[in-house]
């Protein structure tokens, strides 16, 4: 069963084969997918494949393989790296290690030197996979919680009883401090249908999209209409109207080519603390 893939780069046919008759035998949980002669060979295999590791020989023609893992480096390459090589040269370790190379193989190198050398990099591999698990269920269950917060604050607005310490709490989470506020109804018009045929999540990301750079905001999503909750900088009210205004009809217009709908905005008054937000959203 495959648990990893590799890229051998030599451009030596003998150390090609010996390689990949080492992986073949010691590791059949590693599935080669393809083979490079020489720098660029490697990069274009990399960027097609994204192999979970690499095994480089340094001195390949045209780039060598130290500038080729330059260059994918500077790509956001996930791929780790082993340098093979038969050169001991010290500048090329001290480059090699600035660019975070996993391993160094000297060749020739003890057949279980590099049996062990491959078996501690799987083992990384292993464990970085369980992190980025971890992380992707953590930011799950966040994104599951930020919502139901987002609703239950929004809907203490609605009913106008101010869920304050929920909302204290949401902004503590986010790193947020509430000057001014206000409340943003998102209704598509008359004659292009309501929000009952779109998934949550489509709306939720085309929202941060069209807001997430310019302020921030919570969100209540319902077949009817996208209600806001909007974070309004500080400043006179007039420049405060303006603000809005500006931010409002860009987003507005984001969202009309997202999702193909044609949106009116209603816009509640600007109010300074939270529990008076419910008279904004009255105002929508």
């Amino acid at each position: 069963m495959t648990k990893y893939t590799i890229v051998i780069a030599d451009d030596e046919e003998i150390e090609r084969k010996a390689l990949r008759l080492l992986l073949q035998k010691e590791f059949p949980e590693i599935a080669i997918v393809a083979v490079a002669c020489n720098g660029m060979e490697l990069v274009s295999m990399v960027q097609q494949h994204q192999p979970d590791m690499a095994i480089v020989d340094v001195n390949m023609p045209g780039i060598n393989g130290i500038d080729a893992i330059d260059l994918l480096c500077t790509k956001n390459c996930r791929t780790r790296f082993i340098i093979n090589t038969a050169y001991d040269d010290f500048a090329y370790v001290q480059r090699a290690l600035s660019l975070k190379i996993d391993a160094y193989i000297l060749k020739p190198e003890k057949r279980g030197t590099t049996i062990q050398t491959i078996r501690t990099l799987c083992r990384q591999i292993d464990v970085a996979r369980e992190n980025r698990h971890s992380q992707q269920k953590i930011q799950a269950l966040f994104s599951r919680v930020q919502s139901v917060m987002e609703n239950e604050i929004m809907y203490s607005l609605f009913i106008g009883e101010p869920a304050q310490e929920n909302f204290e709490t949401y902004c503590e989470m986010h790193n947020l401090q509430f000057e001014a506020g206000t409340v943003v109804a998102l209704i598509p018009v008359a004659g292009n249908g309501r929000f009952r045929n779109r998934d949550k999540a489509e709306l939720r990301s085309a929202l941060d999209g069209a807001l997430g750079n310019s302020c921030a905001y919570l969100a209540s999503i319902t077949e009817a209409n996208i209600s806001l909750l909007l974070f309004v900088e500080k400043g006179s009210q007039q420049e405060q109207q303006k603000w809005i205004g500006d931010v409002l009809r860009v987003a507005v217009d984001k969202l009309n080519r997202t999702l193909q709908l044609s949106l009116r905005a209603g816009v509640g008054g600007i109010y300074f603390r939270f529990q008076q937000l419910p008279g904004a959203y009255q105002e929508t």
